[in-house]
């Protein structure tokens, strides 16, 4: 279900409540007067530009659980930005900065769950949000499952949001738009290799690992990274290598068919038996040379 914005009375609450019996469902916080209304934040984005148009949206959401059991709800915040033809974004880092905190601002409902950015046109050729996204929320944004990074889209849990402005909401921020936004065609960068990256330990009984995944880059042109990429993971504290993992392009599968996840990488590092994290960790990723992707070494940590 989605909206403009959600207005939940106590009187539905109490009825998802009877419904359900579980009592980690969405429920929604006081603004404590702070922020600003949906409307304002779209406007004030508007003003901007080269900025077509915004639209702030919520999305409630239910999990069943398990049988009933560990059943939770939240709320979903959508800010979409359209670009006027003939624009592009100049200045990534503040643009992502600038709609991240008028997002954390909006109070007609509290969140509870994802807060996504999602910015139409105006974005050059092959450009990643992945760099201007690192610059914005840290280094969480490669942790499962605090963040999701596509071309047009950034996607970060409400967690990260308190944990960068404090709590919900924040009082509207003075635009500065003067570079943000300028008229002129879009421009073709090089590309980054890879996208999408997961970074997690898990535990595969008995023994606990820590994997990064990541889906090879595709450019405008369908051209997609096919070199070689090199895991390299670190034991913080040490400057001794743990593990080599390398991941070639392989178009085929094991019976010489087209492979469905060719362009999918995942690296993999058993540590033992004994519990670990991902935050105990560092792994370096380097790429063959190839035209058209920037492969500068990434780090995860």
């Amino acid at each position: 279900m989605k909206s403009k914005f959600i207005k939940v009375t106590g009187l539905a609450i109490v009825a998802v409540l009877l419904l359900t019996s579980c009592s980690s469902l969405y429920k929604p916080e006081s603004n404590h007067g702070r922020g600003q209304d949906y409307s304002e934040a779209e406007a004030s984005i508007e003003t901007i530009e080269g900025v077509e148009d915004a639209a702030f949206t919520v999305d409630e959401w239910y999990n069943h659980g398990e049988g009933g059991m560990f059943a939770s709800g939240g709320l979903d915040f959508y800010l979409r930005v359209t670009i006027t033809d003939g624009y592009r974004v100049a200045d990534h880092d503040n643009f992502l900065k600038l709609l991240a905190e008028t997002a954390w601002s909006v109070n007609n409902n509290s969140p509870k769950g994802s807060i996504t950015l999602e910015v139409l046109g105006g974005v050059d050729e092959n450009y990643s949000w992945a760099e201007a996204a690192k610059s914005v929320y840290g280094k969480v944004t490669v942790r499962y499952p605090y963040a999701y990074i596509n071309k047009n889209m950034i996607s970060v849990s409400h967690e990260v949001y308190k944990k960068i402005y404090g709590d919900w909401p924040i009082n509207p921020t003075k635009i500065d738009a003067a570079g943000l936004i300028e008229k002129g065609e879009l421009k073709t960068v090089d590309a980054v290799p890879i996208s999408e990256i997961d970074f997690r330990w898990h535990q595969n009984i008995p023994i606990y690992c820590i994997t990064v995944s990541a889906e090879r880059f595709t450019l405008e042109n369908g051209e997609f990274y096919t070199g070689d990429i090199t895991a390299k993971f670190y034991k913080k504290g040490s400057h001794a290598i743990v593990a080599t993992v390398v991941d070639a392009y392989e178009p085929l599968d094991d019976e010489g068919e087209p492979d469905d996840n060719a362009l999918h990488s995942y690296f993999l590092y058993e540590v033992g038996e004994k519990k670990t994290d991902d935050k105990d960790y560092t792994v370096v990723l380097t790429f063959e040379a190839q035209e058209g992707f920037a492969t500068n070494p990434i780090t995860l940590e």
